[in-house]
């Protein structure tokens, strides 16, 4: 599965990360929150077959990860 970041996707996870705090710790915690967890789960469903681009994008509120069109 290869993994593709929106721009709005990276400025949300940037703007999260500063909220949480400074430090490499927290830019992980965000990235594990808002993308690693929600992806695991969708490759687990059998979301993501063999081959498949995920995407995600964010609103400015919320991260959402979707096999790409």
């Amino acid at each position: 599965v290869e993994l593709v970041l929106t721009e709005a996707a990276r400025r949300f996870l940037a703007k999260e990360s500063l909220a949480a705090g400074s430090g490499a710790r927290y830019v992980a915690r965000s990235i594990a929150r808002y993308v690693t967890s929600p992806l695991s789960n969708a490759l687990l469903r059998g979301d993501f077959p063999h081959g498949t681009t995920a995407r995600v994008d964010s609103d400015g509120r919320t991260i959402s990860v979707e096999a790409a069109a």
